[in-house]
C-alpha cells in the first residue's frame, strides 16, 4: 500500500513539508507550529516556524520494526530496504515466535506459513482468544486455520521479557527462535501533544476529543479549537475501535469542521454548527464495525458488523479494497466513485439492516493490545 507522495501541488494548493514537529504554540500559546526539517541523509538541527490557523493531527500509532518503519526510513526507497532486509532474515530463520495475536500478529503468522510452510511458527497471547476486537467466531476460525497449518497458538500467556531470539514468560519459561516479531503495544503518536500542557490524554497517551474532534483540555471541559486530531492517534467520546474506516471517517470530520471554521471569523458563535462525530456523517450514534482479516493469500474472515464472510470471498474482497482505495487515493476518478458509493451504503445498511452487536467496543485497538502483556 505504500507510494511515494507529492511534495506540492498549485493546483490543488499544498505543500508537503518532510520534517519533525516539535510545538504547537510558542511561549506565548500564539498559533506558530514548530518543526525540524527531516531529509533521507541527515536530519537539520535548525528549527522552523509556521503560523496557521488549524491544525489536524493525524500522526497515526507506530508498531515496533519491522512491523512500522525505523526512524531512519524516511522515504520509500529506505523502507524498501529495510523490507527486503527484514525479508532476507526471515528467509534464513527456521523458527519464528509471534508475540500478539491480534489482528497484525495473526496475518504476519499466517503469511510466514502460507509462504514458508517448512518453517515452526509460534504465535503468543495473553488473552484466550485471537483478535479479541471481532466477533468470536473471526478468532476461533483464525485459530483452525493456524492450527491446521502448524502454528504453536499459546494463548493466556504473560510475557516478562522478549529479545530478538527469545521470550521470557512470566513463570520463567524462556522459548528460543531465530526470529521474534512484536506485533502488540502499537504507540500512538502522540509526543507532540504531550509537550502541549493544555492537552489532555487517555492513559494509553492517545489525544481525548469531543465528538467534533477537536482537541480536549486537561479539564476536560474546553476544547482546544484550533486543533482536531483523528485516527490512531485520537480517542473519541465513542470509544471506537483502532480501523482504517473509522479513521477515514473521522478525517472527513475534522476537514470539514476545518473548512466550516475558516469561514466564519467569529470561531466559537460557530461551534455548535460544527459536524458532530459520527451522528452528522454516519447518521447514527455508533459507527460499524467493517473489516478484512486476512490469512494467507487464499483465505481470511470478511466482516460487516455480526455479518461474517470467512474464505475465498474475503481473501478477495481484501485485493479489491487495496486496489481501489491506492487508486482513491491517487484521485483516480474509479477510486473515488468507488470509495465515495461504498461508504455511502456500508453506513447506510449499518443503520437500517446489519446492526453493530451491542457492547461490542472494546475500548480502542491500542488498550486492547497492552493488556496483553500486562
Amino acid at each position: 500500500m505504500a507510494q511515494p507522495l507529492p511534495a506540492s501541488s498549485k493546483a490543488q494548493n499544498f505543500q508537503r513539508i518532510q520534517g519533525k514537529v516539535t510545538s504547537l504554540v510558542d511561549s506565548n500559546n500564539n498559533k506558530i507550529l514548530t518543526y525540524t526539517p527531516t531529509s533521507q541523509h541527515a536530519t537539520s538541527q535548525t528549527a522552523k516556524n509556521i503560523k496557521y490557523d488549524y491544525v489536524v493531527l493525524a500522526t497515526g500509532a507506530t508498531y515496533t520494526a519491522p512491523i512500522s518503519p525505523t526512524p531512519q526510513e524516511l522515504t520509500l526507497e529506505y523502507r524498501l530496504k529495510g523490507w527486503q532486509a527484514a525479508h532476507q532474515c526471515l528467509e534464513k530463520a527456521k523458527t519464528v515466535i509471534v508475540l500478539g495475536g491480534g489482528a497484525v500478529g495473526v496475518e504476519l503468522a499466517a503469511e510466514i506459513v502460507d509462504h514458508y510452510p517448512d518453517k515452526q511458527v509460534t504465535l503468543l497471547d495473553g488473552q484466550w482468544s485471537l483478535v479479541p476486537i471481532f466477533p468470536k467466531y473471526v478468532g476461533d476460525y483464525a485459530l483452525r486455520w493456524l492450527e491446521q497449518r502448524g502454528v504453536q497458538v499459546k494463548l493466556g500467556q504473560s510475557l516478562q521479557s522478549w529479545t530478538n531470539t527469545s521470550c521470557t514468560l512470566q513463570d520463567g519459561t524462556v522459548l528460543q527462535a531465530d526470529m521474534v516479531y512484536v506485533c502488540f503495544g502499537s504507540k500512538p503518536n502522540s509526543d507532540i501533544a504531550q509537550h502541549q500542557p493544555l492537552c489532555a490524554l487517555t492513559n494509553q497517551q492517545t489525544v481525548v476529543v469531543d465528538d467534533t474532534l477537536q482537541v480536549q483540555g486537561v479539564n476536560h471541559t474546553c476544547a482546544l479549537s484550533s486543533i482536531f486530531a483523528c485516527g490512531d492517534v485520537a480517542s473519541p467520546p465513542t470509544h471506537d475501535e483502532k480501523q482504517a474506516f473509522q479513521a477515514e471517517i473521522q478525517g472527513k470530520v475534522a476537514a470539514r469542521n476545518v473548512l466550516k471554521l475558516l469561514s466564519n471569523k467569529n470561531n466559537n458563535s460557530n461551534k455548535g454548527e460544527l459536524y458532530r462525530y459520527p451522528e452528522d456523517i454516519a447518521g447514527s450514534s455508533k459507527m460499524p464495525l467493517v473489516f478484512v482479516l486476512s490469512l494467507g493469500r487464499y483465505d481470511g474472515v470478511l466482516g460487516f458488523n455480526t455479518l461474517l464472510v470467512p474464505g475465498s470471498m474475503a481473501a478477495i474482497a481484501k485485493w479489491l479494497l487495496e486496489y481501489t482505495k491506492v487508486l482513491h487515493m491517487k484521485g483516480m476518478l474509479l477510486g473515488q466513485l468507488i470509495w465515495k458509493l461504498g461508504d455511502a451504503v456500508v453506513l447506510f445498511l449499518s443503520r437500517t439492516l446489519v446492526l453493530p452487536a451491542s457492547g461490542s467496543s472494546s475500548g480502542g485497538f491500542e488498550q486492547q493490545e497492552r493488556l496483553k502483556v500486562a
